[in-house]
């Protein structure tokens, strides 16, 4: 616990790495490149209970390496090396549903591997990709989302 210093029995027995992590209420959100998580198959992204179990609920999955994870409201963001995201195409940017553990219909399609996602203000965040940099903000009343590309 980082408020009192002690060591608790945390321990959710990831087999591989860790990169990302995003905590929403009782949950803890994690990314990397990783099989299985408390000795259940959860492919690079995972949620976990605070007491260390997965959510059995919460079965995504993706291709490749997540690198980063935000988390907003009942949406959780993720970013990474993947293409495929719960058997749908996903190119290295997802919104999953954090109830039903199922990816939004929104796909904004990055075309290189996401690094990082920076929530800012409603539904707005910043990524960086090895070659671009995005501004994705989705306007709820409009349902149409707005990528601003910046080369770098």
């Amino acid at each position: 616990r980082l408020l009192s210093g002690t060591v608790t029995n945390f321990n959710p027995n990831v087999d591989g790495v860790v990169r990302a992590m995003a905590k929403n209420k009782n949950l803890l959100y994690i990314g990397g490149l990783f099989q299985t998580v408390s000795a259940k198959t959860r492919n690079n992204i995972a949620c976990i209970t605070l007491a260390g179990d997965t959510a059995d609920h919460w079965d995504v999955g993706t291709n490749g390496t997540v690198n980063t994870i935000v988390s907003a409201g009942n949406k959780i963001y993720a970013g990474g090396n993947f293409t495929i995201v719960r058997g749908l195409t996903r190119n290295h940017i997802v919104c999953i549903d954090s109830a039903t553990a199922y990816p939004e219909l929104w796909d904004p399609n990055a075309d290189n591997t996401v690094y990082s996602l920076l929530f800012y203000q409603d539904d707005c965040f910043y990524t960086r990709s090895s070659s671009y940099c995005y501004c994705i903000r989705s306007f709820r009343q409009l349902q149409v989302t707005q990528v601003l590309v910046i080369s770098t």
